[in-house]
């Protein structure tokens, strides 16, 4: 089973991000369907934990 931070890590040009897509009911309120950030490290060991923390921030906003 793949980790659930791992389902949101997207390598860009050898540059890892966080993507996530926003729920319906807070589309309005933040006015995009998807937020992404970039991790700032191209090592999948060091991207993991950053999509972890910002997994666990999305999560509480639901």
């Amino acid at each position: 089973m793949i980790p659930k931070a791992a389902s949101h890590l997207v390598n860009r040009r050898g540059v890892y991000h966080f993507r996530i897509v926003v729920p319906i009911d807070l589309r309005p309120v933040l006015g995009r369907n998807e937020v992404r950030r970039s991790l700032r490290t191209a090592f999948l060991q060091e991207a993991r934990p950053r999509a972890l923390r910002l997994t666990a921030v999305a999560d509480r906003l639901r």
